[in-house]
């Protein structure tokens, strides 16, 4: 699904709903929609470890999210990570899918104080509790329920967590 522009009232708008498009006599359920005679853009924004689910023009289902851990071990997330892609790659094996790309990304970002008093001698060093692990996902299938889809994405965001 992309983009899709009708016109209203002489004017092109293009109505991009991160993930749904709306026709012209269809009602836009987001806050701030206006038609005003002018072109706009606008998204909406998940939440932490939300996933939604996008049909694609040539037939395959998206499903992407991300997630945000604060104070989460990498490792840790990387393994669980790695199994929660492989149990959905099972279950869209067993629905009879087909598999076109299931990717995930993860950040790491640590934060590190560093600190010294001019009775110490030596800086000491401590690993913020404020350390946060990201990750992202991207489940391309073909051939599958969009509702399983859709289930499958949260059980791995929800083994994550």
């Amino acid at each position: 699904m992309g983009e899709r522009d009708h016109e209203h009232d002489d004017h092109e708008h293009d109505h991009d709903h991160k993930g749904h498009t709306h026709a012209e006599d269809e009602e836009c359920d987001c806050d701030d929609h206006e038609h005003d005679g002018h072109d706009h853009e606008h998204e909406h924004k998940l939440a932490n470890g939300e996933v939604e689910v996008n049909l694609h023009e040539e037939g395959a289902l998206i499903a992407s999210g991300s997630l945000t851990l604060v104070g989460a071990e990498v490792e840790d997330i990387s393994t669980r990570l790695s199994v929660a892609l492989a149990t959905v790659a099972g279950q869209v094996d067993a629905a009879g899918g087909l598999i076109g790309h299931l990717k995930a990304t993860i950040t790491n970002s640590s934060v590190r104080m560093l600190s010294t008093t001019a009775a110490e001698t030596e800086v000491s060093v401590k690993l913020s509790a404020n350390s946060e692990v990201l990750v992202n996902v991207v489940l391309i299938v073909f051939m599958v329920d969009q509702d399983d889809l859709l289930k499958w994405g949260q059980q791995l965001m929800a083994a994550l967590q």
